[in-house]
């Protein structure tokens, strides 16, 4: 069984720890130095907790959608109350998928971009 589970963490007045540490000295005992490897193997841990951006393809087809409109992205923007920004971020696929406004830019453009089969 892993270590994690077997330790216990017990908590000491800092000036009992002291006096009994200066004891020890006194006595000629040698005083080991405690280490936190359960902190190493919490920082240690591989997996990467990011949030989904939007994919390569819901940006290429909102690209594609916006253009055979005839629209720029300012003009998109200007439709959906949003920032120019924001249209710029979803067509490069570096932002997290607001679900609203997805809906909302699926209705402007007449596209299909949320749901089954993306």
């Amino acid at each position: 069984m892993d270590d994690i589970w077997n330790t216990h963490t017990i908590l000491v007045n800092k000036k009992l720890q002291k006096e009994n540490r200066k004891k020890a000295l006194s006595e000629g005992e040698v005083i080991k130095k405690q280490t936190q490897t359960n902190n190493y193997k919490l920082d240690s841990h591989e997996e990467s907790f990011t949030h989904k951006k939007v994919n390569k393809q819901i940006s290429d087809m909102i690209r594609e959608g916006r253009c055979t409109k005839g629209m720029k992205q300012k003009d998109l923007a200007g439709k959906l109350n949003v920032p120019a920004k924001t249209i710029v971020m979803y067509e490069n696929g570096s932002i997290i998928p607001n679900n609203n406004l997805m809906g909302r830019i699926e209705r402007v453009l007449g596209i299909k971009i949320r749901g089954k089969g993306l």
